[in-house]
């Protein structure tokens, strides 16, 4: 299961990138929320995929997930 909420905002024009918006939900036990994007158009609630992709490898590979 992801102890992550995922974001349900369909509207969001970063939703492609973000691992909020791509990941996997888990079937049983997944928490969704709306993230709104903030006037200047950034997210508080944003996590690249490629960064997080990268890190999670990382940790992998260094024992640590």
């Amino acid at each position: 299961m992801l102890d992550i909420s995922l974001c349900r905002n369909e509207f969001c024009p970063l939703r492609d990138k973000c691992y909020r918006a791509t990941a996997t939900p888990d079937e049983y036990g997944q928490s969704y929320a709306v993230f709104n994007l903030n006037a200047d158009g950034t997210c508080n609630w944003f996590w690249d995929n490629e960064e997080y992709e990268n890190k999670y490898k990382n940790e992998k590979v260094q024992g640590r997930i």
